[in-house]
């Protein structure tokens, strides 16, 4: 189920997009959404700041984000303004916060007490962030999927937050936070977020 969420997801999309697609292309899609999910754990764990970090880490994964967004986009052969993509990326997190903000008054508690306080405060933000990364993939997925369905060429940026909230109200978000914590862990263990 670690990748089941995420690959139901894009071959969901792949059956809508309604022209012959790169066989390669599901693979291709999961690249680039680890690479995105790996970054934002690493910056997570290089930028810790004790009480301000945690925040922080979680605003700039909305860069990240944006920017998987794009390479998403370029892939599956969709365009949106820089803007629209920003804008979505946004409101995606904004969105998942909620999920998230209980850990992140913990983490910023914890930054406070040097050394283990600090080191378990970037454990959590790291998780976190990886975690924000999946999931808005997750949802961009499903926004791509109704976007190809629709066979509509132009949307607002309103209009794609809107359907990030339905999307991200159809979601379990508990139960795809449980998948990719264990994901996480499994690619921790391995060394995978190791800074080289």
């Amino acid at each position: 189920m670690e990748k089941g969420l995420m690959e139901q997801s894009i071959q969901n999309m792949i059956k809508v997009i309604g022209k012959e697609v790169d066989r390669n292309l599901p693979a291709q899609l999961l690249d680039i959404v680890d690479f995105h999910a790996k970054t934002g754990v690493v910056s997570a764990l290089a930028g810790a700041i004790p009480a301000v970090g945690e925040l922080a880490a979680l605003t700039a994964s909305i860069g990240n984000i944006w920017v998987m967004y794009a390479r998403i986009n370029k892939f599956v052969g969709i365009e949106f303004s820089d803007n629209v993509l920003k804008t979505l990326a946004s409101g995606v997190v904004s969105n998942l916060a909620g999920a998230f903000v209980g850990r992140l008054v913990i983490a910023a508690a914890l930054a406070m007490v040097p050394g283990i306080g600090t080191a378990g405060a970037i454990a959590i933000v790291a998780l976190a962030t990886y975690q924000v990364t999946k999931l808005s993939a997750l949802i961009y997925f499903k926004i791509m999927t109704e976007i190809f369905e629709s066979e509509r060429k132009n949307y607002t940026a309103e209009e794609l937050k809107r359907m990030a909230e339905k999307v991200s109200s159809d979601i379990d978000i508990d139960e795809a936070n449980e998948s990719f914590e264990r994901e996480y862990d499994k690619k921790k263990s391995a060394g995978e977020f190791e800074k080289r």
